[in-house]
């Protein structure tokens, strides 16, 4: 797999994934009760709480994560708020309590506007967001982090929350130069936010599904 992504529009049509598996039983997300629930310090690494933009910006998200994101076939496009997060089985009582939590959380407008990376052993790079929404997104993921505070341990090294969506990675020998040539093709890409994921897979060979939508501001 090489690093050097490109946004040009390609000879062969390349198939991306589809975020969806057969679930032929929903009860198991509704097994442990809302008095259960808040018993609960367990938190699973095949769910997730997080923000996946309309598949309308999909595309040069997905342009540059086909070249260097090996995850791609198993995430869909997302800003992850809680990941781990709960057992599957708490969904339906979860999807209850963040309703009521998030209902005076009004939806915001969100421009992903550049791209950021971190210095690891392999770099993570990331579409960045304008200071306002950014800034939404902390607010947003300290209020669902306050309900399942066991979920919330993913942080910095600085223990802040930063808000990103990962479209790749990189070694860091060349990270710059994959950094520069993302960003000089780089479009904005605004969005409303008026809704957060529970999402679930089966197995680590399993793309994660959308189970449960949770509004904001209603």
């Amino acid at each position: 797999m090489g690093h050097k992504p490109t946004n040009k529009k390609r000879m062969v049509e390349v198939k991306r994934p589809v975020y969806d598996f057969p679930l032929d039983d929903f009860s198991i997300f509704g097994k442990v009760s809302d008095e259960d629930l808040k018993l609960n310090s367990t938190y699973a690494l095949h769910t997730a709480l997080c923000y996946i933009p309309p598949e309308s910006i999909w595309d040069p998200v997905q342009d540059i994560r086909q070249e260097i994101d090996k995850g791609m076939e198993r995430w869909p496009p997302h800003v992850n708020l809680l990941f781990p997060f709960i057992p599957e089985t708490c969904f339906d009582s979860a999807l209850k309590l963040l309703t009521q939590e998030l209902q005076d959380f009004k939806p915001f407008e969100c421009s992903f506007d550049s791209i950021s990376y971190f210095e690891k052993g392999s770099s993570v790079l990331w579409v960045n967001q304008n200071e306002t929404a950014r800034n939404n997104f902390i607010e947003l993921q300290k209020r669902v982090a306050s309900l399942f505070p066991y979920c919330a341990k993913k942080k910095n090294e600085t223990g802040e929350f930063i808000p990103h969506m990962t479209v790749g990675y990189a070694p860091k020998t060349i990270v710059e130069k994959v950094h520069k040539q993302l960003s000089e093709d780089w479009k904005t890409q605004t969005v409303t936010v008026g809704e957060i994921c529970m999402i679930y897979r089966p197995d680590v060979d399993t793309c994660f599904k959308i189970i449960h939508k949770v509004p904001l501001g209603k």
